[in-house]
Formats: C-alpha cells, sequence, structure tokens
C-alpha cells in the first residue's frame, strides 16, 4: 500500500477518519497493514495546510452517539508528511461543552490490547505480514512542522485530550494499570527540535501524571531547550538522557509529584538528588550510525533491580552479564537490554558475522583470512606464529601488547607500532613428523 503526494486538504493530507457517523455506527478505523514482508504500508509525501500531515482522526460526541476513531497500523512507514501540527499523526478530540465531556482519538501502532484492531475479523485473516528483519519498517521520521516555510512548534504524533497512543511494547497513552499516560521501551533520538523533546501541558483539570520509564533520549538537537517539561506528576525511571548542553528536566507539577529512580543524565543538576541518579554518558555500539545499544561495558549496563518484560527490540529484560558487576541490579537502563557480551547474539563472538574488529563498539571479534594465506590474520605492527595442533598458523583475537612473546606474537623486524603485520607464511608441506608446517613454529 503507498499514499503519498495527494492534493493539500486542510486536515489529514494522507487519510482522514471522521467520527461524524450518521448510519447509527459507533466505530470509524482505520487499518494500515501490509501483504508484503518486503514493503511496509507507507504513508508518505503528504501535506495538510492545518493538521494531520499524513493521517488525521476526528471523533464525535453527537446526540445520540459517541463517534470514535481509531488508527490500527502495522508494519509501516509514516514519513516526510508536512503539516503545522501532528504531522505524522494526529489525533483531535471533541468537546461536549453542556456536560464538559472530551473524547479522543485513538492510535493503535504494532498494539490491540483492547482488541480494537481486531473487529470484525484479525488482521491475519486479512493477511498481514510481519515485515523481514532486512525492511526499513516501523518508523515515522522526516515529517515536518511548518506553516508557510515557518517552523511550528509542532510534533510528529499529536495526541489532544482524551486521546491516546499505544505502540508495540511501549505505551504512549494510559497506562493500562492507572490510566494516566505512560512512555516505556522509547528510542527519542536524531531529530531537530525548536522546543522540549517531552512536554506535558497542564490542561486545567487537577488530574493528570506522565512515566517515562526505560527511555533513551539522545541527540536531539535542541540548543539550550529542555529535555522534559512536566507540568503534571512525573515518573521518571531507569533511563538514559544523553542531551549534552540541555537541561534534563523542568518540572512544574504539584509539590512531591515528582519520582525519579535509576537514571543516567548528562544533566543531574535539574533532578532530586539520590544514589540512583548518575550524571555520566553510556558508550554506545555505533551512535554515527544511530545504534545505541549499549556497549557491554557501558555505563547503564546492569544499572537497576530486575522488574520483568521486554525491551524496544522485544527481547527479555533484566539479563544479567556475569563478568559485569550489577550496580543495584541485573537490568540495562534505556531502551535496549543487552543479551550478551557480544552484540551478534552468540556466546562465542568467533561466529559473529561481520566484519568488526576486536575491541570494537559492538563487542565483536571477527578475524579476517589473507587471501593464499591459511588462517592468517593482520593486525598493526606484529605477526602471529604460532601454530595449531595441527602444525597451521592460527589467527589471534589481539596483537603484541596483549600476546607476549611466549604465546608466539612479535612484532615485525622493523616496523612501527602502528605498521601492517606481516602476513604469516602459507602452510607448506614439509618432511617432517606428523606436521604439515614443521614440528616448531617458524619464525620469520
Amino acid at each position: 500500500m503507498y499514499i503519498g503526494k495527494g492534493m493539500v486538504p486542510s486536515y489529514g493530507g494522507g487519510i482522514s477518519v471522521d467520527g461524524n457517523i450518521d448510519n447509527g455506527a459507533t466505530q470509524a478505523t482505520v487499518r494500515l497493514l501490509t501483504t508484503d514482508a518486503n514493503n511496509p504500508a507507507q504513508i508518505h509525501f503528504n501535506t495538510a495546510s492545518h493538521n494531520g500531515g499524513g493521517i488525521y482522526l476526528k471523533p464525535c460526541i453527537g446526540s445520540s452517539y459517541l463517534g470514535r476513531t481509531t488508527l490500527c497500523a502495522f508494519d509501516f512507514r509514516i514519513e516526510n508528511n508536512n503539516s503545522q501540527e501532528g504531522t505524522g499523526i494526529y489525533a483531535d478530540a471533541d468537546h461536549d461543552t453542556l456536560n464538559n465531556a472530551f473524547l479522543g482519538g485513538s492510535i493503535r501502532l504494532n498494539s490491540d490490547s483492547n482488541n480494537e484492531c481486531s473487529t470484525p475479523e484479525t488482521i491475519g485473516t486479512l493477511g498481514s505480514a510481519t515485515c523481514t528483519s532486512g525492511a526499513a519498517c516501523n518508523t515515522v521520521s522526516g515529517n515536518v512542522a511548518e506553516s508557510g516555510n515557518l517552523a511550528t512548534p509542532g510534533s510528529a504524533i499529536l495526541a489532544q485530550t482524551d486521546a491516546d497512543l499505544q505502540a508495540d511494547r511501549r505505551w504512549f497513552g494510559p497506562d493500562p494499570d492507572t490510566g494516566l499516560p505512560r512512555i516505556s521501551n522509547c528510542l527519542i533520538a536524531d531529530n531537530t527540535l525548536s522546543e522540549q523533546v517531552i512536554r506535558v501541558e497542564d490542561d486545567g483539570n487537577g488530574e493528570g501524571g506522565t512515566t517515562i520509564d526505560g527511555c533513551t533520549i539522545v541527540n536531539n538537537g535542541n540548543p539550550g531547550g529542555q529535555v522534559i517539561h512536566s507540568a503534571h506528576a512525573l515518573t521518571l525511571t531507569n533511563s538514559i538522557i544523553d542531551q549534552s548542553g540541555s537541561d534534563t528536566l523542568i518540572y512544574a507539577g504539584p509539590g512531591g509529584g515528582l519520582n525519579a529512580g535509576y537514571v543516567l543524565a548528562t544533566d543531574t543538576s535539574t533532578l532530586p538528588s539520590a544514589p540512583d541518579i548518575i550524571q555520566g554518558q553510556p558508550s554506545y555500539v555505533d551512535a554515527g550510525n544511530q545504534d545505541y545499544h549499549l556497549r557491554p561495558t557501558s555505563a547503564g549496563i546492569d544499572f537497576a533491580p530486575a522488574n520483568g518484560g521486554q525491551d524496544l527490540d522485544g527481547n527479555a529484560r533484566d539479563v544479567d552479564l556475569a563478568p559485569i558487576p550489577n550496580v543495584f541490579g541485573p537490568r540495562d537502563i534505556g531502551a535496549y537490554e543487552r543479551q550478551n557480551m557480544f552484540q551478534c547474539g552468540t556466546s562465542d563472538s568467533i561466529f559473529c558475522n561481520a566484519t568488526n574488529t576486536p575491541g570494537d563498539a559492538s563487542g565483536r571479534l571477527i578475524i579476517p583470512a589473507t587471501p593464499g594465506v591459511n588462517s592468517t590474520a593482520q593486525r598493526p605492527g606484529c605477526r602471529h606464529t604460532a601454530r595449531t595442533s595441527r602444525g597451521c598458523r592460527r589467527p589471534w583475537p589481539s596483537c603484541c601488547s596483549a600476546f607476549p612473546r611466549s604465546r608466539g606474537w612479535r612484532r615485525a623486524r622493523g616496523s612501527s607500532p602502528t605498521a601492517p603485520c606481516a602476513a604469516s607464511a602459507p602452510c607448506r608441506t614439509a618432511r617432517r613428523r606428523n606436521s604439515a608446517c614443521g614440528s616448531r613454529p617458524r619464525r620469520s
């Protein structure tokens, strides 16, 4: 499915869902899905002159009915849409002024906890396919909030009063236990902003409270702005706030309404003082390529008490890495739980399928073979001359500083510490007992 480059309506550049229903129905639902695992459903390059560049939901409180509106999106891409507010998705609300009641739209992204998306049939019955691991999928990105080429204070996803959003294993709408907004197991990264990353307004009804749990907020461009602004009660737990040069929090909620714990942040001056709130910056696998999984030895690994559940990747939480001492418990903070010391997902790094060198960000060990040379590897400034049990030369996962001469490593003659190693000679047939390469290591 592809929806893009349409006309320019006021609301809902790609899809508009209207709850003003006159046929006796009480639910207007759009189900967005793909039947091709390699090609997610796409809503992109749409424009609305007001709100909802990609998708707009407008519920309705009628005289004798409530016209609810719901977006159910599975394996999708909502990208490069344009409007003043809610550039990707805008969930509006209707207001009954007589009874002072609100009805908001509902957004479900890879989530159907209330079975709203399974009526009258399940999405499986419709042929829904899950994206393959290599497909770019489940993204809300590149959407622009502007009016007349001037930036607005808009947002990629905007949920008005009484509207809610559920997304996969993390909630952006009402917590099922408390009925209050909750954001969990989320990554908010690499956005360009003019205001706060997360802003919770006071709607004046005296109710509310937001929970942010298990999130990584990193590398969002809002120079001098705050990361979080909350005018309601706020709970911030098990999270990484990595925004150098920005205050973590401006709290304008009720007294005693701020609860924070197990947080790693570049700024802690705006957070409560507690032993489990640490100032610092984690080490990522590859931040330059937007991979914000933590390295094995990063701050934030095995940091918080166990609490179950899944991370942003759908992996189990509370994985205790044996070589890493626990700070307060086995749980990693932030969006991702490291499953082992090796990012590739196996307990033996030699089988990782990549081209990284020892000690790199991923923790993987990859030893490339030299063409024409049996099981050899080059490392800066040294070469390996030890044999295996069958007499052939073998690679080793580091260089001279880590492996002394007694283990077969020595610096190539006349080389500098950064010079390439000389490759070991290929195995050769030798007329010696029980050996293809000689009975002792050959030093060259």
